[in-house]
């Protein structure tokens, strides 16, 4: 149950674009075809305090940025656009390397530009997460959508003891489902179906206990 909830919850976190920063504010991760562009912002959190609350949120930022551009696999050049004002280059500088030190080789980091931006080049070592979940208009493939409804059958299997359970989703996920089916009735036994609606949306997964 663990493992399957930990699935959902690095996908939705790979295809996600905001993240909270811990201690406040968020960053915004949005590829283009040239470059990755990451926006660090505090919102009304400054306070009296400002020089110190940016800080930290530029230095918690840069880690978690480091994460999650290894989570989605991305890589080529980045734009960190850091928070606030007077940056303390050599502190980021630090931060940043300590950030991205498990991607190398091949990481190349800049110094704070004069308007606020750092700049990374990063090894592109994998397919982005993001690729291999969605089809090119940026939907959720029907696999992935797939072994969404998989895990969800699962999950509700444990729940429901000797139930037989009924999902309902769009064709094309139905017929992306049917080899994976296989695999989840060697583990739960055929005690589910899984109909093909041509009424139901394709991201709508519906599971019942009979």
């Amino acid at each position: 149950a663990a493992a399957r909830a930990l699935a959902d919850e690095v996908e939705a976190e790979a295809l996600e674009v905001v993240h909270p920063i811990p201690g406040g504010g968020d960053l915004a991760i949005e590829p283009t075809r040239a470059l990755t562009a990451i926006d660090i912002d505090l919102g009304e959190r400054k306070g009296q305090d400002a020089k110190r609350v940016t800080r930290q949120a530029n230095l918690a930022a840069l880690g978690l940025a480091a994460r999650l551009l290894r989570l989605k696999g991305i890589g080529g050049i980045v734009i960190v656009d850091l928070v606030g004002r007077g940056h303390d280059g050599n502190a980021l500088m630090a931060a940043a390397r300590a950030a991205f030190g498990p991607d190398n080789p091949g990481v190349a980091i800049g110094p704070v530009g004069r308007f606020g931006t750092m700049e990374l080049s990063l090894p592109r070592r994998v397919t982005p997460l993001a690729e291999l979940l969605c089809r090119e208009d940026g939907q959720l493939s029907d696999r992935t959508l797939a072994l969404r409804l998989i895990r969800r059958l699962e999950a509700e299997a444990a729940a429901q003891g000797g139930a037989r359970l009924e999902a309902r989703c769009a064709p094309g996920v139905e017929q992306a489902a049917r080899s994976l089916a296989a695999q989840l009735a060697a583990k739960i036994g055929a005690r589910f179906a899984i109909t093909a609606d041509p009424a139901t949306p394709r991201e709508r997964l519906e599971v019942s206990a009979r």
